[in-house]
């Protein structure tokens, strides 16, 4: 029996349906179901932007037609080629890994490349041939990373260049300059600097000499050696970074890029660090530079639409800027 004055267990019964009917309604929109005047609206979240597509690391075909790139528009790395005249542009890899940094053989047949396609925990070099998509790795690296191939040009008409040089961080942790026999697959280091990192090699048109960049007193300068790592010589000396160097094929001048301007942009300089030239003044970041084989034309890489494209332009002074990428 009730007590009287207890009213603690005692409600009426619509206060028994309210609460019931507010348990139901409650449990309804917690599984999603939408009671209209009940249930408060919830916006569905935006599904994540595509991450974007950039066409970059241009590499010019010895014979002028094609420029290979590497480009992650199906959703990873692969290598594609696009022509310099018709702008029309084909894939030359298929594979669900990371590829990328394509160098052309002096003979324009293949093309070395970096990539972790065997599930190594990071890069190494292959080749490939763009027509018959035959791919042969030739770099084993036990530990690090080995990037940045370039070949070693022919000196004998009809010759098969079988040497590339490279960056590694296989030995020390940081990078050094590494030379690859292609037959062999022997790897030779170049280049014995322990307080500083040496990256992005390419080699002179006669063979003799290798530029690179190196950091140095806390920025990035280019400089270039003998190609057995002797006799270096600093190029640049400015506070800001100076990458990418690279060759020009009559060997008179070495493009790079630079962010000396507060951007990045293309510079050219002769092979003694000389006569230095602005080529792009975008307001974007210009970089990865490459010559065109009649030095009249250097492709590279900008992000001045809102991602990165490929682009040519005069190598005397930079005008005729045209795009050759994504203009679908």
């Amino acid at each position: 029996m009730r007590a009287q004055g207890d009213v603690s267990l005692y409600q009426p019964p619509i206060v028994w349906i309210l609460l019931l009917l507010a348990a139901v309604v409650g449990t309804a929109c917690f599984m999603g179901v939408n009671v209209p005047f009940f249930c408060p609206r919830v916006t569905p979240s935006p599904p994540p932007p595509p991450p974007p597509k950039w066409n970059m690391e241009p590499s010019w075909s010895p014979d002028g037609t094609r420029i290979a790139f590497a480009s992650n528009r199906d959703g990873n790395w692969e290598l594609y080629l696009v022509n310099v005249e018709t702008l029309e542009e084909s894939r030359i890899t298929s594979n669900e890994a990371e590829d990328r940094r394509p160098s052309w053989t002096p003979g324009g047949d293949q093309l070395a490349f970096v990539s972790d396609r065997d599930g190594q925990t990071c890069l190494d070099i292959y080749i490939i041939h763009p027509e018959t998509k035959k791919v042969t790795r030739v770099t084993f690296r036990p530990q690090g990373c080995d990037n940045n191939p370039s070949w070693t040009p022919t000196t004998i008409p009809g010759e098969i260049s079988k040497t590339i040089v490279f960056d590694s961080d296989r030995d020390d942790g940081k990078g050094e300059i590494y030379r690859l026999n292609t037959d062999t697959f022997a790897v030779t280091r170049v280049t014995f600097r322990e307080a500083r990192s040496d990256l992005n090699p390419t080699i002179s048109p006669d063979g003799s000499r290798i530029a690179f960049q190196s950091f140095v007193n806390g920025n990035w300068e280019i400089f270039v050696m003998d190609a057995d790592g002797r006799n270096i010589k600093q190029l640049t000396f400015n506070p800001a970074d100076d990458i990418q160097p690279v060759w020009s094929p009559d060997g008179q001048r070495i493009a790079f890029a630079t962010n000396r301007d507060g951007n990045w942009e293309i510079y050219t300089m002769d092979v003694d660090g000389g006569n230095v030239k602005n080529l792009t003044n975008s307001g974007a970041d210009d970089q990865w530079p490459t010559w065109s084989p009649d030095v009249e034309e250097i492709a590279f890489q900008s992000d001045r639409t809102g991602r990165w494209e490929i682009w040519k332009m005069k190598s005397a002074d930079g005008t005729e800027q045209k795009q050759l990428t994504g203009l679908e």
